[in-house]
């Protein structure tokens, strides 16, 4: 028996398919997954740093692999991602019996680390991406999957730590994606999720932009247009910028057949004062018509968002504006947060001068807002005919996900990784539940 591995990956998809990477290059090397950190010989912790919850839940995780690590004097701890590249040699202080804490940039030489008989630490915000290996590949998913076609942030928004920890903005070459795209296509994937900081500010590398002709600042559409020629069924993408999404992205949504109708565009905030102090780059009339032109264009299609409340000098008018926000714009659902100050960042040199229970306050009456909106948005559903791939069993019903992001339950045990047409007859706030009409593929 090979040596045996486990990993816990908190924070994002980006993070999620960083794991997949590596566990597919031990996978190679004769490793084995481990489902319990006791029964393994290395745990990899992937940070997250973006959020200190997600931060203090990984870090007390490794806290407790101590007790391992004490019984098990060879099991090695390995501490990778964005809290690497936020604390560097701080890590090792404040636990000593971490092997290795590699960050983001250079997690392509974790084998390379693994092998080293001494403690490892490299950080740094300059990296390679990570080469795509087909031989070494690895999916957590059997029908959907993560393909990362760029690394980094240029934005710099004030609250967020990414641009300190991924570095700036590498953009894949198009020919690598595309040809990872069929790769999956090939292994009888439907589905792939882009994924990038910023998606809209993809850029052509040279040789796309010769051979294509193609402005290297239109360079996300033109990915797009390429990945949709691989035989992939479905695409989709996260995250996009408003300060650069446009017409341009929605039509092609609307044009590509393969481009899921779905878009998820952080707002952030409501208010164009805290907007501003966020270095968002954008007001919120100028996001309501980017909503305005989606929906003209894609009428069907779904959109989602972001919301940060209690940002440092966020008063209760702002606040307001950004319920009201809510209200007038109609998410199909909102991932909701509390500002918590990050590390580098320059809100962190702002007086966080919103109180722990005023931010708990605005966070529930935002949460039971947008949980209404969500409710009403689903009933609005109920008759339509949606195309569902579906992907998992759980306790007597089959889960999918239609193209416009929606969960979807189906009563029995219908075969995964098919696509079928599901008339909606009931509607929750986070899902939806229907019955199968017939299969599309």
């Amino acid at each position: 028996m090979g040596e045996k591995v486990y990993i816990k990956t908190f924070g994002c998809q980006m993070n999620e398919r960083d794991s997949e990477w590596i566990i597919g290059r031990l996978l190679s090397e004769g490793w084995e997954l481990a489902d319990n950190p006791a029964n393994a010989d290395l745990a990899i912790v992937n940070t997250c740093s973006v959020r200190k919850h997600a931060e203090d839940r990984a870090f007390s995780l490794v806290g407790r692999l101590k007790k391992i690590k004490n019984q098990k004097p060879n099991f090695k701890i390995a501490l990778i991602g964005c809290s690497a590249e936020a604390y560097k040699e701080e890590i090792f202080g404040r636990f000593p019996y971490v092997d290795l804490v590699i960050g983001p940039a250079k997690e392509n030489k974790f084998l390379e680390f693994l092998k080293e008989e001494r403690k490892i630490l490299s950080v740094g915000e300059e990296g390679e991406n990570k080469e795509f290996i087909p031989e070494c590949d690895y999916r957590r998913k059997r029908f959907s999957a993560f393909v990362s076609i760029m690394e980094g942030c240029d934005n710099f928004c004030s609250y967020c730590i990414v641009p300190y920890v991924r570095g700036r903005e590498r953009s894949r070459p198009l020919k690598e994606i595309v040809n990872e795209v069929k790769f999956l296509v090939d292994k009888g994937y439907k589905e792939v999720m882009l994924l990038g900081q910023n998606v809209n500010s993809y850029k052509l590398d040279s040789s796309s932009v010769g051979s294509l002709g193609r402005d290297k600042n239109n360079g996300f559409i033109k990915l797009l247009e390429e990945i949709d020629k691989t035989g992939i069924e479905r695409i989709r993408f996260m995250t996009s910028h408003p300060k650069d999404a446009s017409g341009d992205l929605f039509r092609a949504m609307r044009d590509l057949e393969h481009v899921c109708e779905h878009l998820h565009l952080p707002l952030q905030s409501g208010s164009d004062k805290i907007l501003k102090l966020m270095n968002r780059n954008y007001t919120l009339d100028r996001y309501l018509g980017l909503v305005d032109e989606y929906r003209k264009i894609l009428p069907s299609g779904s959109l989602t968002t972001d919301i940060i409340v209690g940002f440092p000098g966020e008063e209760e008018e702002d606040f307001e504006a950004t319920l009201n926000a809510l209200l007038k714009i109609e998410f199909d659902s909102a991932f909701i947060f509390k500002y918590s100050p990050r590390p580098y960042t320059s809100a962190s040199k702002l007086k966080d001068n919103v109180p722990r229970q005023e931010k708990e306050r605005r966070n529930n009456l935002a949460l039971a807002v947008q949980k209404e909106i969500s409710f009403r948005q689903k009933m609005i559903l109920l008759g339509n005919n949606l195309e569902v791939l579906l992907e998992e069993h759980k306790n007597g019903v089959t889960l999918g996900r239609s193209r416009e992001n929606f969960t979807v339950e189906v009563e029995g045990k219908l075969p995964r990784g098919e696509v079928f047409q599901i008339v909606v007859d009931e509607a929750r706030i986070n899902s939806l539940k229907g019955k199968c009409l017939k299969k599309i593929s």
